[in-house]
């Protein structure tokens, strides 16, 4: 749709009338530059990005969100619209249409039933890409409800319900010719979690499931340790089935956090193992700084799709109008 690459000298007149308005209640207008420095395969790369997020409130119901983005990477521009919704909240009832973000799933590392705007592995949830989509949200309680997604070839509906310490959420998503049922559930469990996704196209019974086991602990003062059981029978995410993913987040203080990640293929061997520091620098600029490198046999899938290590470096400053 036209909406997904309009360039971003279309959106900042909506910014700046936004933050500008005198009738408004609410509104801001915040800008983000972000610089990235990678080693991968013997080769560095670079990138610049330029990201701008306004919103304009009226009044406490209606709001008008939107964000665009200018970037360049070894080289090559781009310029689009990640995020242009108008949102309406009252009470219960939450309704968002526009270029948005639906975040599904509860797992760390893995989310099977997050496929409407799937994020990247351990990527911020800001970084999820958009979709034009009409989104509602009716709330039954403080963590049950109801969900419901259209948009772009797809129809989404999630519902979610409260039993005891626990929290349970059936979904169902029909996206063109494939359709999929799946559920989450957490809390209540002494840290353990499940998600699970069954999708078919024509043929109920010639489906394939994905799921997830997941344990979290804390450990100590502020450390969270995460271990992930994924089988995809659909091998969407990876080209195996069966996967291990372990992960420890160590916060020195306020300001400094370190994770710790690795990622196993019960199926071949293969290993990869990283490393992430983040440190906040100050309100306005942060640091990140990591590395990865893949270990175990020779011929596995991750050593034949990105064998040695990679290193990366990003500092972000935000600007606030």
């Amino acid at each position: 749709m036209a909406i997904r690459r309009l360039s971003i000298l279309f959106a900042l007149p909506f910014l700046f009338l936004s933050a500008a308005s005198p009738a408004a209640a609410a509104s801001s207008l915040r800008g983000t530059t972000r610089g990235d420095l990678s080693f991968a395969g013997g080769e560095w790369h670079y990138g610049l990005g330029l990201r701008v997020d306004g919103l304009f409130a009226p009044d406490e119901a209606w709001s008008f969100i939107i964000r665009g983005h200018l970037g360049l990477w070894d080289g090559e521009s781009e310029a689009e619209i990640q995020r242009a919704y108008l949102e309406y909240s009252s009470g219960a009832v939450r309704l968002r249409l526009g270029r948005q973000a639906v975040a599904w799933g509860i797992g760390w590392f893995f989310r099977p039933t997050d496929l409407i705007t799937p994020r990247l592995f351990l990527a911020e949830e800001e970084e999820r890409p958009g979709k034009d989509l009409l989104f509602l949200g009716i709330a039954t309680s403080d963590l049950g409800g109801l969900e419901f997604a259209a948009g772009e070839g797809l129809f989404g509906l999630r519902s979610g319900f409260v039993i005891g310490r626990s929290e349970l959420r059936l979904l169902g998503i029909w996206e063109g010719e494939v359709k999929t049922l799946g559920f989450d559930l957490q809390g209540g469990l002494a840290g353990l979690y499940m998600e699970a996704a069954y999708a078919w196209t024509a043929d109920p019974a010639a489906g394939r499931p994905v799921l997830l086991l997941g344990w979290k602990r804390a450990i100590g003062e502020g450390r969270l340790f995460y271990a992930e059981y994924l089988h995809d029978g659909r091998g969407r995410i990876f080209p195996r089935q069966n996967y291990l993913a372990l992960g420890l987040k160590i916060p020195r203080d306020e300001l400094t956090e370190y994770t710790l990640a690795a990622l196993v293929s019960l199926d071949d061997g293969g290993i990869v193992a990283s490393g992430l520091v983040s440190l906040v620098l100050s309100d306005r600029a942060d640091l990140q700084a990591g590395v990865g490198v893949v270990l175990g046999p020779e011929n596995t899938d991750f050593a034949l799709a990105a064998a040695g290590a990679r290193f990366n470096l990003s500092a972000t400053l935000k600007y606030y109008f």
